[in-house]
Parts: structure tokens; C-alpha cells; sequence
């Protein structure tokens, strides 16, 4: 998807006002915006911009959540995709055990 002239001068604005969020950062937000599609982030400067502007984002822990929910995936699968967050990707972001503990068969 290509950002419109518009689009790219109000990624430009928010990039100039927040400094903490790059350009990249802007467009996605503003793709989101515009779209009501939410955003998949784990950046805190983002879901804190988000929140903000009252624009939902969603968590890696909450899609993993919802494919579970939805039978997509199973309780197991779930399990070991918390695993596999906790001991990759965002190890200090979430109280894992928790989650794991909720897939425990």
C-alpha cells in the first residue's frame, strides 16, 4: 500500500512532535488509522501514541490469545507459541508464566 501525499505529510507531523516515533513508525500508525485495522506492536512508544489517540493496537500475547480462543490453534500450539515468546522474543515484557500456566492441560 502506497501512502497518499496527505498520509505521508501527517506520519511527517506526528514524527516531528513525538521524536520517539520513527517515520516507519508514523506510517504505520497512520495506516492503521485511517484503515481501523488494528496494529500489531510490541514498541511501547507506539502503543503509548496509540493509546493517545484512542487507536487500538493489539499484543503478540492477545493474537496468540485470540487464535486459541478461536480454535485456530490449539491449547498446545498456544502453549508452546508463549514459550517461544518468552524465551525469544520479549522476555521481559510479560509475565509468561502466567500464560503458560493457563495452557497447561
Amino acid at each position: 500500500m502506497v501512502l497518499s501525499p496527505e498520509q505521508v505529510g501527517r506520519a511527517a507531523d506526528i514524527v516531528q512532535k513525538q521524536k520517539i516515533l520513527s517515520f516507519m513508525d508514523a506510517d504505520l500508525v497512520v495506516l492503521s488509522g485511517d484503515t481501523g485495522i488494528p496494529l500489531l506492536t510490541e514498541d511501547r512508544a507506539m502503543q503509548r501514541f496509540m493509546r493517545q489517540e484512542k487507536l487500538v493496537y493489539v499484543t503478540l500475547p492477545e493474537v496468540v490469545e485470540r487464535l486459541v480462543e478461536m480454535g485456530r490453534i490449539s491449547r498446545e500450539n498456544g502453549r508452546e507459541c508463549f514459550a517461544v515468546l518468552r524465551d525469544v522474543l520479549l522476555q521481559k515484557r510479560y509475565d509468561y508464566e502466567t500464560y503458560l500456566k493457563k495452557y497447561d492441560d
